[in-house]
């Protein structure tokens, strides 16, 4: 997994939906019957979990991102997002840290190989 240190902002609605880039994953999104959050029919959060191999062999235009946001520990407020590798990375779409997820957390875009 790469982990991407850059200044993120909490994991809020952007000020304007995912870029036309990420369609292919929002619809890949809806059809797995994910729970998903909306901002103007656009998905901009997913609670899932990624796998990240798969992820890119579908996605091959995206990159998956995931790290903390240390305020008193260096594990505080934990992310993970699926972003546009062509946009800026307000371009995203936030899933599930690892750190919180469980055995009943689905996978996406598919689970790994037992």
């Amino acid at each position: 997994m790469e982990a991407n240190h850059e200044n993120h902002p909490p994991r809020t609605a952007p000020a304007e939906p995912p870029c036309a880039h990420l369609l292919p994953v929002e619809l890949a999104l809806r059809e797995a019957n994910l729970k998903i959050k909306f901002l103007n029919g656009r998905v901009t959060m997913a609670e899932c979990r990624v796998h990240e191999p798969e992820l890119l062999r579908l996605f091959p235009f995206v990159r998956y991102c995931e790290g903390f946001q240390p305020e008193r520990s260096q594990w505080d407020n934990p992310y993970a997002a699926i972003d546009c590798a062509q946009c800026p990375p307000s371009n995203r779409i936030w899933v599930l840290h690892p750190l919180e997820v469980n055995a009943d957390t689905p996978w996406f875009p598919t689970p790994p190989p037992m």
